[in-house]
């Protein structure tokens, strides 16, 4: 097998595996869904942020209202016309593929070679990490913005 088709290969089944194990939760991924509205706000020419004087935001709390930088809302915008089981999914993909990718950036920042024991770790660590758990079920942009 070469070089090449074997990295991408294992960075294919890592990222499915980490996709197989999270999609198995079905996590609620309340930060995404906040995203969402506010992309669909976006798309429609809505300003994505409460007025703070409103009496609404009286029952608001962070978690359901957009605190974010308007970049999510405006790259989500031209997806927010999906259904949304597809795009949770294909969040769920881009966080695996996140991760997944982190190892591979490890490899290359600090000169290592591929290694099966410190990749199957990094997977049955990350698996149970409480900081990739969040992640995952909160649907946030943490792993994504590493990876960047």
């Amino acid at each position: 097998m070469s070089g090449k088709f074997r990295t991408v290969s294992l960075f294919l089944i890592g990222a499915m595996f980490m996709l197989a194990v999270k999609a198995h939760h079905g996590w609620s991924q309340w930060d995404f869904a906040v995203y969402l509205d506010a992309a669909r706000a976006v798309r429609q020419g809505i300003n994505p942020y409460a007025d703070p004087t409103s009496p609404e935001l009286r029952n608001l709390t962070i978690l359901t209202r957009y605190v974010y930088p308007p970049m999510f809302a405006r790259v989500l915008a031209p997806f927010s016309v999906l259904p949304e089981e597809i795009l949770r999914f294909a969040w769920l993909a881009l966080h695996a593929l996140s991760f997944e990718a982190l190892y591979w950036l490890g490899l290359l920042l600090f000169g290592r070679r591929f290694g099966w024991i410190s990749w199957i770790l990094f997977h049955l660590i990350g698996m149970r990490y409480d900081g990739v758990e969040t992640d995952f079920r909160a649907g946030n942009t943490a792993l994504m913005e590493a990876a960047v």
